[in-house]
């Protein structure tokens, strides 16, 4: 039975010399008599929710592409690099994890290493575990976007297929299979399409979340795109830019970077750009020698990494535009570095959210510096 307004006030007036002090306490916080301390505990929760929600989606921020800002002119050298030698000989590819893991793979295994992030002391080392593989792998691509059905997961190509592999079961499980003449030698992603560069056929594939394969980088009258030339690169790599919706790609023998479009894979001419030497004089703020650029890194503000091979292997740091930003000085090589060889860069997450670059060297060289993100 409902009790009418003035029904309470009878009732309170027949029981008011005997309630209990709790009673009278409880009354005081009744929605009748204020409203406002309730609509202002309402609003408080509302505003600690709200921060709260921001904090979390602040504290998946490093997960996501590095928005790294190297802001080096070409006279200023690259800070000093902390070095260690690892057992990872002749590496093939090197791929961040989630905060200071790695991982590197080689002719035969998958080595899983983390790095201890000590202050105050020299670089080191910890390997997690290596895993032996029943084939040669080419090349490797770590998911770090929090929201990827992929997250913390990594793939690993070889010659004409590509296999996940999960950190935490230490499981392999296929992904997908190519053409016999295929020859992946790069991996990318966005954490929803993977991207795989096809020196064998010159062309290369977006693999979508349904994994329909389409190629793409063929040769295309309307954009003057003249495409890539097929099983003649040492290197063939690429990597894409979610932020401007782009896919870099490596032209070795034309000393290019070419861009395409991640919507409908169309040439962008005017984002690609050209570093061919000259044939005498500086070299620096070029790409060197017919097998280069190497590899490629697209950092989150549009800036670039590239690797050059050969005897004196190098990464160089280049502005969104294209124009040269700075050489990073790499450490002391001591054995003979073959043509084929050339540094492999990745970028991983501290333990203390900043950033680190990470350079692997032929001779099993881990180089590294931080930057800030």
């Amino acid at each position: 039975m409902a009790i009418s307004r003035d029904s309470r006030s009878d009732f309170d007036r027949f029981n008011g010399s005997n309630r209990s002090k709790k009673h009278q306490i409880l009354r005081c916080f009744s929605p009748e008599t204020n409203r406002g301390v309730l609509l202002t505990l309402g609003l408080l929760t509302l505003f600690l929710a709200i921060i709260g929600g921001s904090y979390i989606r602040w504290c998946e921020q490093p997960l996501n592409t590095p928005n790294l800002h190297l802001h080096l002119a070409p006279s200023h050298p690259m800070p000093s690099l902390q070095t260690v030698q690892t057992d990872a000989m002749e590496a093939l590819a090197i791929s961040a994890g989630l905060l200071n893991d790695f991982f590197v793979l080689t002719e035969e295994k998958l080595l899983y290493y983390h790095l201890l992030d000590l202050p105050q002391s020299d670089l080191q080392v910890r390997k997690r575990c290596d895993i032996p593989l029943d084939k040669r792998p080419t090349a490797s691509c770590f998911i770090m976007k929090p929201d990827s059905p992929f997250y913390g997961k990594l793939f690993v190509a070889f010659t004409n297929s590509v296999t996940l592999f999960d950190p935490e079961t230490m499981e392999f499980t296929p992904y997908v299979e190519f053409g016999s003449d295929t020859a992946v030698t790069g991996l990318a992603s966005d954490g929803y399409n993977l991207y795989a560069a096809d020196c064998g056929l010159g062309i290369f594939y977006c693999v979508d979340i349904e994994k329909r394969v389409s190629p793409l980088g063929l040769p295309d009258e309307k954009t003057g795109f003249g495409g890539f030339l097929k099983g003649s690169y040492s290197f063939f790599d690429l990597d894409v830019a979610p932020k401007s919706e782009t896919i870099y790609v490596t032209h070795p023998d034309q000393f290019r970077i070419e861009a395409f479009s991640v919507l409908d894979g169309h040439w962008k001419e005017d984002e690609s750009f050209e570093k061919k030497p000259p044939l005498h004089g500086d070299y620096g703020e070029t790409f060197t020698g017919p097998a280069n650029p190497a590899s490629i890194i697209v950092l989150g503000d549009g800036s670039f990494l590239t690797t050059d091979a050969g005897p004196e292997p190098n990464v160089k740091s280049w502005h969104a535009d294209g124009s040269f930003q700075a050489e990073i000085s790499l450490p002391e090589i001591n054995a003979p570095i073959a043509a084929d060889q050339a540094p492999l860069a990745t970028i991983t997450f501290t333990e203390s959210r900043a950033v680190r670059l990470l350079i692997l060297m032929p001779t099993g060289v881990l180089a590294c510096f931080t930057v800030s993100p």
